[in-house]
C-alpha cells in the first residue's frame, strides 16, 4: 500500500512538471496516464473499500465523504384539492389546499410525502397526488448525423454502437455532459450535446406502466430485450397488454407469470382508465354480482361478490383488472363491470347520529357527529368506511349509515360561499325578507321590483343582505346583478348589419318567430338596446328585434355595436380555445352534467362566433379526446396564436358555491403579465353582464396550461356544475350562446 502511494506520487510530481509548463500535448498525457495508472492501482488492491481509500488518496479533490444534494423538483396536484399540513402525517393541521393541476415545487420527498415551501413555511403534502413535471428518465431526438454509444461516459472508452440522426432513445443523465442508455441489452453512453430533450409528458421510464394494443399479426414474447433471445411466447393482434419502457425500442411485460419482453415498434399506446396500480380508485358495481377472485384471471378461485350499485375502492393493476380489499385480504374484480366514479360521493346520514372517527375503525377517537339527513362528501377508504372533512379536519366515517344521493358527485373547494360583497337589483314583482336564511323563516319585510340591495353573503341560494340598519336573507332566485334599464324610447338612429344575413324577430329571443331578414349592409331603423343581446328596430313600420352583436354604427371597417363593442379588433387576429378535460378525464360531474361535454360544447360556440367576426381560432380538440395538460401548453407555444383561452367549470363540497371567475399566471414578464391580465379582467367583465351568479374575481394561478403558456392566456370557470342555480345555467342553450358572446366581446376589448 505504502509503495503504491509512493510511486503514485512520483508519477504525479514527475507529470505536474510537465503540465506547469502549459504543453498541451503533455497535459493530455498527463490526463490518459493517470487514468491508466489509477486504474492498474485499484485492480491489484482486492477490497472495495481499500480501493476506494487508494483513489482518494491518488485522486487531487476527492473526499471520502460525499454529500448527496437535495435537489427541488416541480410536481403537479392531480387531486381534486390537495391538504397543505404542519407535519408529515394526516393527523397533522391543515395549514391550507392547492388546487387541481397547481405546479409546485417539492424540497425533498420524506417516505410518502413531500416538503415544499407554503406561505414561507415548511410544510407537507401527500405525494401519491404529485405527478412529477422531470422525470428521472428522459427522452430525447438524436441531432448529429451519427451518435456514438460508449462503454462508459468518456471519449476514450470503446464504441459499442451508434445512433441515427432524428432516432429517439431514452437516457438517464449521468452528468452535465453523459446520459446512460440500453444497447442491445447492455448499458451505454451518449454525449448529451448531440441528444435533444423532448417534452417531459412524453418521457416514460422502466418504472412507469403503459397500456398498449398489438399491432402485429403475432407479437412474440422474448427472454431479454434483443432479438437473439429466446421466444417464450406471443401476443396476437388486437391483443390490449401492460407494459414498461425499458428504452425506446423495448418493454417489459410479465407473461405467466415470468418477465418477458416486446418490441414497442407493434405495440401501439393506449390511452383510458388504466392508471397505474398506485392510484386509488372509486367505482360503483354496475353487474348485478360481480365475483371477487384470488388473483387477476377468471382461472382463479371466487373469494367472495359485490352486488349492484355497491361502491367499492380499488386499484387498477392492467386495463382489465382492479386490486381490492375483501374481508382483510387482497382480491381482484374485472373493471368491465366497475364505473370509475369521483373521488368525492355526495352521501347523505341515515342514522340520528353518526360518530365521525379519528381512524377508519370503531376504536379510535370520536372527533364529531353528523345528524340524521346531513349531506356530505365521502371518499371510501375501504368497503365499510369512507373519509370525510370536518371542520377543517379530516375524519372517518361508517358506510353503513350513508346513503348515496341520487346522481351526484363532488369534489372539494376551498370557498364555500360567496362572501363578496355586490348590489344586486330584484326581479320579482314583491321580494320577501326573511328573518333567517330559510324560505320557510318568518317575513321581516318586502322589497319592490327592481329595488337595489347590498349583498353581503351568499348561503344555500339565499343573499344575506343589509336591511333597516340589521341584516335580512332574501332569495337569490329572485337577484340579478344587472341593473335595471331605465332607458326610455329614443330617437330612431341609423344602423347597418354585418353579418352576411340578420334574422328579424318578433321577441328578443332566439324563440322568437323570424318575421323578416336583412342582408349584410342595410340599413337598420335602430329604437334601442333592450338588454345587452338584443336591439329593438322598426321594421315594416312595426317593431321588431335583431341581435345587436351584427349592428354597427357606420358602414366603415369599425364594426361598434350598439354596447360600444369594437369587434373589428377581433380581424385576423388568432385565438386558441381550449376545452377543458376530455377523454378519460371527465372533469368535474354533476347534475347530471359533465366538465368535459360543457367545454366542448362551449368552444364550438366561442369559435363560430370569433369566426364571424374575422378572427382565426385554433381549438386545442374538437372532440372527447384525452389531452396531458403539456400538449394543450405545447400547441400553443408552437402556434402564431395571439391568445390563449382555456374553459373549463367548477365544482365544491358545499352546495352553495357559486359564482364565475378567471385566472392568469404571474409572469416574470410584464408584458406577458399585462397582456394576460387583460384578457382575463375583460372577459369577467362582460360575462357578469350576462348571468345572476356573483363575481369570485380575477386570481392569479399556477394552473400547468396557464403557467407554461408563452402566449397571453387565461383560464375561465363559468360556474359551480355542483350547485343547482349555477348548473341551471351551465345547461341552458340559450345561457351558453350568452356566455360564448361575453367571451367573444371580452376578447374584443382586450385587442381594442
Amino acid at each position: 500500500m505504502d509503495f503504491l502511494i509512493k510511486q503514485y506520487s512520483f508519477y504525479n510530481y514527475f507529470f505536474k512538471g510537465i503540465v506547469n509548463k502549459k504543453q498541451k500535448p503533455y497535459k493530455e498525457l498527463f490526463e490518459k496516464g493517470k487514468r491508466c495508472h489509477i486504474s492498474m492501482f485499484n485492480a491489484k488492491l482486492k477490497k472495495s473499500s481499500t480501493a476506494l481509500l487508494v483513489t482518494a488518496l491518488l485522486v487531487p479533490g476527492l473526499s471520502l465523504h460525499s454529500k448527496v444534494a437535495h435537489a427541488s423538483s416541480e410536481g403537479i396536484v392531480n387531486a381534486s384539492s390537495l391538504n397543505v399540513r404542519e407535519q408529515a402525517s394526516t393527523n397533522s393541521k391543515v395549514l391550507g389546499k392547492l388546487k387541481n393541476n397547481e405546479v409546485i415545487t417539492v424540497n425533498k420527498f420524506v417516505g410518502k410525502w413531500a416538503e415544499i415551501t407554503y406561505n414561507s413555511k415548511t410544510a407537507y403534502v401527500y405525494s401519491q397526488y404529485l405527478d412529477t413535471v422531470n422525470s428521472q428518465t428522459n427522452i430525447g431526438k438524436i441531432t448529429a448525423s451519427k451518435l456514438n454509444i460508449r462503454s462508459s461516459a468518456d471519449t476514450y472508452s470503446s464504441v459499442i454502437g451508434q445512433f441515427k440522426n432524428g432516432e429517439t432513445i431514452t437516457y438517464k443523465p449521468v452528468n452535465s455532459k453523459w446520459g446512460e442508455v440500453t444497447y442491445n441489452g447492455k448499458k451505454g453512453y451518449v454525449y448529451l450535446t448531440y441528444v435533444q430533450k423532448i417534452a417531459s409528458s412524453e418521457a416514460t421510464g422502466s418504472s412507469q406502466t403503459n397500456t398498449g394494443k398489438i399491432t402485429a399479426s403475432k407479437l412474440n414474447i422474448r427472454s431479454s430485450a434483443d432479438t437473439y433471445s429466446s421466444v417464450i411466447g406471443q401476443f396476437k393482434n388486437g391483443e390490449t397488454i401492460t407494459y414498461k419502457p425499458v428504452n425506446s425500442k423495448w418493454g417489459e411485460v410479465t407473461y405467466n407469470g415470468k418477465k418477458g419482453y416486446v418490441y414497442l415498434s407493434y405495440v401501439k399506446k393506449v390511452e383510458g382508465t388504466e392508471a397505474t396500480s398506485s392510484q386509488t380508485n372509486t367505482g360503483k358495481i354496475t353487474a348485478s354480482k360481480l365475483n371477487i377472485r384470488s388473483s387477476a384471471d377468471t382461472y382463479s378461485s371466487v373469494i367472495g361478490q359485490f352486488k349492484n350499485g355497491e361502491t367499492i375502492t380499488y386499484k387498477p393493476v392492467n386495463s382489465k383488472w382492479g386490486e381490492v380489499t375483501y374481508n382483510g385480504k387482497k382480491g381482484y374484480v374485472y373493471l368491465t363491470y366497475v364505473q370509475k366514479v369521483s373521488n368525492g360521493i355526495k352521501m347523505q346520514t341515515t342514522a340520528s347520529a353518526l360518530n365521525v372517527r379519528s381512524q377508519p375503525n370503531t376504536s379510535s377517537s370520536i372527533i364529531g357527529k353528523l345528524t340524521k339527513s346531513d349531506i356530505v362528501s365521502v371518499e371510501p377508504v375501504s368497503s365499510t368506511w369512507g373519509k370525510i372533512a370536518l371542520n377543517g379536519k379530516t375524519g372517518y366515517v361508517s358506510l353503513n349509515y350513508l346513503k348515496e344521493v341520487s346522481g351526484s358527485s363532488a369534489q372539494p373547494d376551498n370557498q364555500e360561499q360567496q362572501t363578496t360583497t355586490k348590489t344586486g337589483y330584484v326581479t320579482a314583482s314583491a321580494l320577501n325578507i326573511r328573518q333567517k336564511a330559510s324560505t320557510s323563516s318568518s317575513i321581516i319585510g318586502k322589497l319592490a321590483k327592481n329595488s337595489s340591495v347590498s349583498i353581503l353573503s351568499i348561503e344555500n341560494n339565499m343573499a344575506k343582505i343589509s336591511y333597516n340598519g340589521g341584516v335580512g336573507y332574501v332569495s337569490m332566485s329572485y337577484i340579478t346583478y344587472t341593473k335595471p334599464s331605465t332607458t326610455t324610447t329614443k330617437p330612431v338612429e341609423n344602423y347597418y348589419v354585418n353579418a352576411s344575413a340578420l334574422n328579424v324577430r318578433n321577441k328578443p329571443s332566439l324563440s322568437g318567430s323570424v318575421v323578416g331578414t336583412l342582408a349584410n349592409g342595410a340599413k337598420v331603423d335602430y329604437v334601442s338596446a333592450v338588454n345587452s343581446e338584443w336591439a329593438k328596430i322598426k321594421y315594416n313600420n312595426k317593431d321588431a328585434y335583431v341581435s345587436s352583436q351584427y349592428l354597427q354604427k357606420s358602414t366603415g371597417s369599425s364594426y361598434v355595436d350598439s354596447t360600444g363593442v369594437n369587434y373589428a379588433s377581433l380581424k385576423n387576429k388568432v385565438i386558441m380555445l381550449d376545452a377543458g378535460h376530455g377523454g378519460k378525464d371527465s372533469g368535474t360531474v354533476g347534475n347530471g352534467m359533465y366538465e368535459k361535454d360543457i367545454t366542448l360544447d362551449m368552444v364550438k360556440r366561442v369559435k363560430s362566433k370569433l369566426e364571424s367576426s374575422g378572427a382565426k381560432v385554433i381549438l386545442t380538440r374538437s372532440d372527447d379526446r384525452y389531452l396531458y395538460l403539456s400538449e394543450r401548453a405545447n400547441l400553443s407555444n408552437n402556434s402564431n396564436a395571439n391568445v390563449f383561452v382555456s374553459i373549463h367549470v367548477n365544482s365544491a363540497t358545499a352546495p352553495s358555491a357559486r359564482g364565475v371567475e378567471t385566472f392568469y399566471f404571474g409572469s416574470t414578464s410584464a408584458t406577458l403579465r399585462n397582456s394576460s391580465a387583460s384578457a382575463a379582467t375583460n372577459i369577467l367583465d362582460e360575462l357578469l353582464k350576462v348571468t345572476n351568479s356573483p363575481s369570485r374575481g380575477v386570481k392569479t394561478a399556477n394552473f400547468y396550461v396557464i403557467k407554461y403558456n408563452h402566449k397571453p392566456s387565461t383560464l375561465i370557470e363559468l360556474g359551480f356544475i355542483s350547485n343547482t342555480s349555477d348548473a341551471s345555467y351551465l345547461r341552458d342553450n340559450a345561457y351558453r350562446n350568452k356566455a360564448a358572446d361575453a367571451i367573444v366581446k371580452g376578447l374584443a376589448k382586450h385587442f381594442d
